[in-house]
């Protein structure tokens, strides 16, 4: 029982751990996109 909690808890964390490596990149991507569309906007506007 303490053995499947065990590896239980490290399963999770390793999902916790790829989980937010996943939404820095998502993040990280979805910044560069909205700069690249203000600088879209800026050279529209100008």
């Amino acid at each position: 029982m303490f053995s499947l909690w065990l590896i239980w808890s490290l399963a999770e964390s390793k999902i916790l751990t790829i989980n937010s490596l996943v939404t820095l990149l998502v993040s990280r991507d979805f910044v560069t996109w909205l700069n690249r569309q203000r600088i879209y906007e800026v050279i529209l506007n100008v």
